[in-house]
């Protein structure tokens, strides 16, 4: 038992980020960094509740408004529902199947149920913890309008606990069967990727286009949509058994008391359900991962600079494309830049102006009789890419991503300006696609001629380079290597962060030119790109003395 608490310990620690966080408190020097890291989780947390909870204000009122405030309770539930179960699928791979910690505990003489437990009890309490972060601001938002209760405060805590087990034990045996096909893949963390990356462009359009369409709604007009639909809600909440023995669970007399057997119940049999089948799953899964690796033929490399220089690039995408926590950090601007490209067209296309004239088709017939307009307008979505490419984190992670691995960069027959070299590279290409799919996307949709598109796309990868040097700089100066997990080395990582202030200052200087144009302080259009060319060069230059000189320094010292 106390090995078990022990790995559960480990296993909460890790997946949480908490043993790094309790390192940084326990150490003067570093509690700043530490106090810094609860701030933004606080402040991500806040910009999460606040935004649902007048999402469920408006949802109470517009059931209020037909007199149904059961039905209110019925979707508050089918939310969570939802919410807890693609919780389970996004989290359950990296609890069970990925990361450093099940390259350790295999070899050690530790039960294999009980790194299946420790895990699934871990995937639970970030499956609970969804479920409250849903529930309590709900029932917070019905007990606002209806009163407190108390024994309704008891019922919904009680229920909240059981509530995940349902949805938990489903996603998870669900992540199985995912796993267990993808065993048959040589590279199965690519399938992992292209599905994080799927969903990930889905929840961005299914966002904007639901924010566009409930941007002015009201109470009234949501209230005839519920209206419309309240039976189809009735019969999702009635076939979602979580929802309707929670439902009972919050009624009285003999239907709480069914409801409570009921959540015992289901409690009780998916957790035996996992007990049983799911540690007999986990082993049969993780033997057939760990069976299915391909051996690769040895290549020979020769000891030209060129040489290693490519195959320094080709392991940096190889890394990052098998990685999801790498894709989703790292590699974001790809994904996001050219989806606010194409939404921010479809948003203008909407928006109506001088009749039935829509921003575009006005915007372009101002281009047509103002050919400098047209440079106005490319510099705005010059602006937007810039911003865009500075939040990319694949240089200033550059070297901490090589982590316990660092010590290989120093007996590799590859100076180290190479192999930085190699990784900027890796990270310029990644920029350069952002930077062509945007300009392309604002070029067609602004109907813009080719010359400003391309000067802005020049620009761009100007300012690319320049900020994988920052980036690099950063990260050579103060790189993170001990971590356990990926994201560690990305997401709690002050050195993007560092980069990110530093290539937005850049891209302020950058703009400065189009500014002073827009003021009418500058009239010609070529002294405008001729001034931002300079700025560009200048910024360029001195981040390449400056990254030359930190490695040749780092190089001295190893």
């Amino acid at each position: 038992m106390n090995k078990f608490l022990r790995l559960f310990k480990f296993k909460l620690n890790n997946q949480f980020g908490l043993s790094s966080l309790k390192a940084n408190l326990a150490v003067p020097s570093m509690r700043r960094k530490a106090y810094f890291t609860i701030l933004i989780a606080l402040i991500i947390l806040v910009c999460l509740i606040v935004p649902y909870t007048m999402m469920m204000v408006m949802l109470y009122q517009s059931f209020a408004y037909l007199d149904s405030a059961d039905m209110y309770l019925k979707s508050m539930m089918t939310i969570a529902q939802i919410m807890v179960f693609f919780t389970v699928i996004l989290t359950s791979f990296n609890s069970m199947f990925n990361g450093r910690e099940q390259e350790l505990l295999r070899p050690l003489p530790v039960k294999r149920e009980h790194i299946f437990l420790t895990s699934y009890v871990v995937l639970y309490v970030t499956a609970l913890a969804t479920s409250l972060m849903v529930l309590i601001p709900g029932f917070g938002v019905y007990m606002y309008f209806e009163g407190v209760s108390i024994p309704m405060i008891i019922k919904g805590l009680v229920g909240a606990i059981m509530f995940p087990a349902l949805p938990t034990a489903i996603g998870t045996l669900i992540m199985f069967l995912l796993m267990s096909v993808a065993g048959r893949f040589k590279h199965k963390e690519l399938i992992s990727t292209i599905l994080s990356i799927a969903f990930l462009a889905g929840y961005i359009v299914f966002y904007t286009l639901m924010s566009s369409e409930i941007s002015d709604i009201t109470t009234e007009s949501l209230a005839g949509i519920l209206d419309s639909n309240i039976g189809l809600i009735d019969v999702v909440a009635t076939y979602m058994i979580n929802v309707f023995v929670y439902m009972k669970l919050m009624g009285t007399g003999t239907d709480m008391l069914i409801g409570l057997v009921a959540s015992l119940a289901i409690f009780a049999v998916a957790s035996l359900i996992m007990y049983y089948l799911g540690g007999f799953l986990f082993e049969k899964v993780t033997d057939k991962l760990a069976n299915s690796a391909v051996r690769k033929k040895v290549k020979h490399i020769e000891s030209k600079a060129s040489s290693a220089r490519v195959t320094i690039i080709k392991k940096e995408f190889k890394t990052m494309l098998r990685t999801p926590t790498y894709v989703l950090n790292c590699m974001i601007n790809v994904i996001i830049g050219p989806l606010i490209m194409v939404m921010l067209g479809l948003r203008m296309k909407e928006s109506t102006v001088e009749g039935d004239t829509d921003i575009i088709d006005l915007l372009s017939k101002l281009l047509k009789d103002n050919q400098d307009m047209s440079y106005v307008v490319c510099a705005v979505i010059t602006i937007l890419t810039l911003f865009i490419i500075a939040t990319a984190l694949v240089a200033s992670t550059c070297v901490s991503r090589e982590g316990k691995s660092y010590w290989l960069t120093k007996i590799m027959p590859v100076s180290l300006k190479d192999q930085i070299n190699a990784k900027l590279i890796c990270a310029l290409i990644i920029n350069v696609v952002c930077v062509i799919t945007m300009m392309a996307i604002g070029g067609v949709m602004f109907e813009l001629s080719f010359l400003p598109v391309l000067i802005g796309i020049i620009v761009c990868v100007i300012a690319s380079i320049t900020f994988g040097d920052v980036g690099a700089i950063v990260d050579v100066i103060r790189p993170k290597i001990y971590w356990e997990r990926e994201t560690e080395a990305v997401k709690q990582n002050s050195n993007g962060m560092i980069a990110m202030a530093v290539c937005a200052v850049i891209a302020v200087f950058d703009i400065i030119p189009v500014v002073l144009y827009i003021a009418g302080i500058l009239t010609n259009i070529v002294i405008v790109v001729v001034l931002t060319f300079v700025i560009e060069l200048a910024f360029l230059i001195a981040g390449k003395v400056l990254l030359n000189k930190i490695i040749r320094n780092k190089e001295s010292h190893l």
